[in-house]
């Protein structure tokens, strides 16, 4: 059986993103991140090609 490891809050820019990938996160989540950013897709976009990098 594999076991993800998930940071469920605390993530706010892609540099907490590469962080938690490099602690050996397999995902984030983001909720309060898109909600409070001018630019939703733009936020989404930084923080989903720094979890893939």
């Amino acid at each position: 059986e594999k076991i993800f490891v998930i940071s469920g809050s605390g993530i706010s820019t892609k540099d907490d993103v590469t962080k938690a990938v490099e602690l050996g996160m397999q995902g984030v989540g983001a909720s309060r991140a898109f909600v409070t950013a001018d630019n939703p897709k733009e936020v989404l976009t930084e923080m989903a090609l720094a979890l893939i990098k």
